[in-house]
């Protein structure tokens, strides 16, 4: 958790265009987080808090459309309250440098959450809203009109550590990231069912495809110790929509594939994994892009760092700024 504080006073510290001054760039900057209070999703009998921060600092010019650059820090992983041998902890810590190709006639959907809310004040009157609300209305409109990208791409470095699986390891290597069309409506045809009236929009999947060469410190996951650097190729599927114009569905697949595994890990069928999360999200709140609510989450499979199979359901307080 003390990287969570870090990036957080790493990012209030940073000046938003300081370095990009005189010149037609200039640059903004985001911090999210969401936080998860609940059992771990391997072992329940252990509670803690799964977190998700990231902060980007992105270089933007006056044409919105085109190749834009960034910078990006994030960590996600699990805290256990208990710190022992047993401990579930794990984290997945990674620096980036982005690009991303923006096209202003295509706008993406806001965040299910963030859509809600965005639905409830067009519902009002104009009478009706507060000056706090009338800006909110604004600033959502803003963000609903204007464009996202089609295409992103990085170069990285994570680091990958788990107490359990006592794994350690550097990962380099590179992504792309796009929008898929089309998949999303046959996805939410249920999902649109339980929004009768509702003008919701529902949000493409975004797909993740990646390349690490990876650099192992230490580690033993099921009795076999990982001691030959290797490469992976990884994948991840991630989709969200609203359920009952309130409930807020997520569901995000990641998968790898170890390329050179040797014959144990192959043998402990440690060369290909997969994770699936589902989450439902009952909202308590949304205030100014910040929402919480309770969570029920499904988690099925096994994934990096830790490599620990899972079949769970729990239960949990959710908090994000979106």
């Amino acid at each position: 958790m003390k990287l969570i504080v870090i990036l957080t006073a790493f990012a209030c510290c940073l000046p938003v265009s300081s370095f990009a001054q005189g010149s037609s760039w200039t640059s903004d900057q985001k911090l999210t987080h969401r936080l998860d209070l609940g059992p771990s999703l391997e072992h329940p009998e252990r509670m803690g808090i799964h977190y998700d921060v990231r902060y980007q600092l992105n270089l933007t010019r006056p044409d919105p459309d085109g190749h834009h650059f960034g910078f990006a820090i994030g960590t996600l992983g699990f805290e256990d309250n208990k710190r022992d041998n047993a401990s579930a902890s794990f984290t997945h810590t990674e620096v980036s440098l982005q690009g991303r190709y923006y096209d202003s006639g295509y706008p993406a959907a806001l965040e299910p959450e963030v859509q809600r809310r965005y639905l409830e004040l067009l519902d009002k009157e104009m009478n009706e809203l507060s000056e706090q609300e009338d800006a909110e209305l604004v600033q959502l409109t803003t963000r609903s009109l204007s464009g996202s990208f089609l295409l992103s791409y990085d170069a990285h470095y994570r680091y990958e550590a788990a107490v359990q699986s006592e794994l350690r390891q550097h990962a380099v290597g590179a992504a792309v990231s796009a929008r898929i069309p089309w998949i999303h409506t046959a996805l939410d045809f249920i999902p649109s069912l339980t929004r009768p009236g509702v003008q919701y929009k529902s949000r493409a999947v975004r797909c993740y495809i990646g390349f690490d060469k990876l650099f192992v410190d230490r580690g033993m996951v099921d009795d076999i110790t990982f001691v030959e650097n290797h490469s992976r190729i990884q994948a991840q599927f991630a989709w969200s929509t609203l359920l009952f114009t309130m409930f807020t569905a997520r569901v995000i697949w990641t998968a790898q594939y170890i390329i050179d595994a040797s014959e144990a890990m192959k043998n402990a069928d440690l060369e290909f994994s997969n994770l699936l999360q589902a989450w439902v999200l009952y909202p308590l709140d949304l205030v100014s892009g910040v929402s919480t609510g309770i969570m029920i989450k499904y988690s099925y499979g096994r994934a990096a760092p830790s490599y620990t199979k899972t079949d769970e359901v729990n239960f949990g307080l959710n908090v994000a700024v979106l």
